[in-house]
């Protein structure tokens, strides 16, 4: 089980494969270069709040990853996102795997596959991070947004990088 905000070490070199290929489908702009026979690791995701999260594997003594975002219930799982090659040269190693500013539910549990580009294996850690708050603006981590789905304001007033909404 994963928290928000608590890095999470992991290790593929011993894993054996899941079933079920993802798709590079929902992974606009990276490829996951996931093979058939891929080691993965899998992880548990219950966001306490609604919000938007980052799941990041971002760790300058990692390896080439992939991550793929699935939500609904073992033995019926739905892909909905993914990423093989976010590039940071701020300490993440090259083409770590990143899904940023996606919007969660809260108390929905989403599941994170993690694999290697082309079969590669590798130590690491996961990082979500879970922003609930009511305004957004530039910050050392990217933008921080509010859902669309949150319906909490009745205007947003803003300029430059930062916003505030309004009731």
């Amino acid at each position: 089980h994963v928290v928000a905000g608590v890095p999470v070490p992991f290790s593929t070199v011993t894993a054996t494969p899941s079933a079920n290929t993802p798709l590079d489908t929902l992974c606009a702009g990276s490829s996951l270069g996931w093979r058939d026979v891929q080691p993965d690791v899998w992880f548990r995701f219950v966001p306490s709040t609604s919000g938007v999260a980052t799941f990041t594997t971002c760790s300058v003594l990692s390896y080439d990853t992939s991550m793929v975002l699935y939500r609904g219930t073992c033995g019926n799982l739905t892909q909905i996102a993914c990423n093989g090659d976010a590039f940071d040269p701020t300490g993440c190693q090259e083409f770590h795997a990143e899904i940023a500013n996606f919007e969660v539910e809260g108390g929905e549990t989403y599941y994170i596959r993690i694999g290697g580009f082309d079969n590669t294996v590798g130590t690491g850690t996961l990082t979500v991070s879970l922003c609930n708050i009511s305004a957004w603006g530039s910050n050392a981590f990217g933008q921080c947004r509010v859902p669309a789905t949150d319906h909490a304001f009745a205007a947003i007033a803003g300029g430059g990088d930062h916003a505030v909404g309004l009731l």
